[in-house]
């Protein structure tokens, strides 16, 4: 059995706008390239939710996966251009206590998503049941679920023992901003982890950018997992094989971890008051 250190990001948004017909595919991977490496795990995520204009459809990873550009070969949940590997992930929107949390999704296939603004504990039910990858994303910041967490044990057993792993280290959320949180928020799920890891020996770490542009792309934040990689079978066993590595992944030292700038989070945070308006974006945190 061979095993490589990869680097992984499985939150990278590429744009503020679901729309990416305007982008250049080549580009887009030839900048994967030089920010992570020949070979390489990156996540598009697509952010499907339900605001004041009704559904926002998100197709993101699929519109960009079909873009004229590079030769490269489909799995359904990835694809593959030569050892660069950009898998399908969903950022979803659950509810809990009547509040907006964020879990991610990773290994949907083409066209499938998990409705949004559904209760948290269904939402992980439900990818669960599906053999999927499950994080906490930014549990500490905007929409996060780390403050009932830490207060509900309950609530926390079901989740923990859920769940795959917690994003350690979100880029966009590292710094102090408005709408995004108090630049502390990385430090309190760092020590949330270390007080509960010893009772979820299976719960993974990981870092991620949290990308909303192609310039968040250039300064990305990444985990170096020890992955499984001989290639019999690998693209086929791609999600089994990296939720095995994120769950033995419980250190972020070696890690790459680059805050956003403040332009990034200012046009995030605008992207999102343009789309919803600033009384229900106020409504939300």
């Amino acid at each position: 059995m061979t095993t490589s250190q990869v680097p992984v990001d499985l939150h990278q948004h590429i744009q503020q706008e679901p729309d990416v017909s305007k982008l250049s595919f080549n580009k887009v991977v030839d900048l994967i390239r030089e920010t992570y490496g020949e070979r390489c795990i990156v996540g598009v995520v697509n952010f499907r939710d339900v605001n004041t204009r009704g559904l926002r459809d998100d197709r993101r990873y699929e519109d960009f996966t079909n873009l004229k550009g590079y030769k490269r070969q489909n799995y359904g949940d990835h694809i593959n251009v030569g050892q660069v590997r950009i898998i399908k992930v969903q950022e979803i929107p659950a509810i809990h206590e009547g509040m907006e949390v964020h879990i991610i999704c990773v290994g949907l296939k083409e066209e499938e998503h998990i409705e949004p603004r559904r209760n948290l504990l269904e939402v992980l039910s439900e990818i669960k049941r599906r053999n999927l990858i499950s994080i906490i994303d930014h549990p500490f910041a905007r929409a996060g679920i780390g403050r009932y967490l830490a207060k509900d044990k309950t609530l926390e057993k079901k989740v923990l023992s859920s769940v795959t792993g917690i994003e350690l280290f979100n880029g966009l959320t590292e710094r102090s901003f408005p709408f995004v949180g108090d630049g502390n928020s990385n430090k309190r799920t760092q020590e949330y982890f270390d007080s509960i890891k010893e009772e979820y020996p299976n719960l993974g770490a990981i870092v991620g950018t949290d990308g909303q542009s192609l310039k968040a792309l250039r300064y990305a934040s990444y985990s170096l997992l020890d992955i499984q990689t001989d290639e019999e079978n690998f693209d086929l066993q791609l999600v089994q094989r990296l939720q095995k590595a994120i769950r033995k992944h419980r250190n972020i030292e070696r890690d790459k971890r680059v805050p956003q700038s403040r332009y990034e989070m200012l046009k995030h945070i605008y992207g999102i008051i343009s789309e919803e308006g600033i009384k229900h974006t106020l409504s939300r945190l």
